[in-house]
């Protein structure tokens, strides 16, 4: 994971131990392919939500840029809006595949994507 990523995920760590229902994020990254099913089960059986969304987060650390877009990802399609804006600054500035630039899209009317564009973009990256 590049470092500006896991940068942002240890300054947000308080407040997404503190928000996240881990069980609704992690069936969206098992079905991305990042988490596996022995994963999901050690996070899981931590006894608190808090030590659940810790571990979720330990696990992430260990892992690829993708294990970042599919969290992102997973924070927006769950609703989570305000902590994937505390994550955005950190996508990663290349795609895991193809080596693309995520920071120097633009759109065809010459303005940099929006939010929902750069979600759209790394859900693309993660498949594609």
């Amino acid at each position: 994971m590049e470092e500006r990523a896991r940068s942002c995920l240890l300054r947000s760590k308080d407040n997404l131990e503190q928000e996240i229902k881990v069980s609704y994020l992690m069936d969206h990254m098992v079905s991305d392919g990042i988490l596996t099913n022995d994963e999901e089960a050690r996070v899981l059986n931590k006894p608190t939500r808090r030590e659940q969304a810790a571990a979720l987060l330990e696990v992430l650390l260990m892992k690829d840029n993708r294990a970042y877009i599919s969290f992102y990802n997973a924070l927006v399609r769950e609703s989570y809006g305000d902590l994937a804006n505390l994550l955005h600054s950190g996508l990663p500035l290349l795609s895991p595949v193809g080596k693309r630039s995520f920071a120097d899209r633009v759109s065809p009317s010459g303005n940099h994507f929006s939010h929902l564009d750069m979600y759209e973009l790394c859900f693309f990256s993660i498949y594609y």
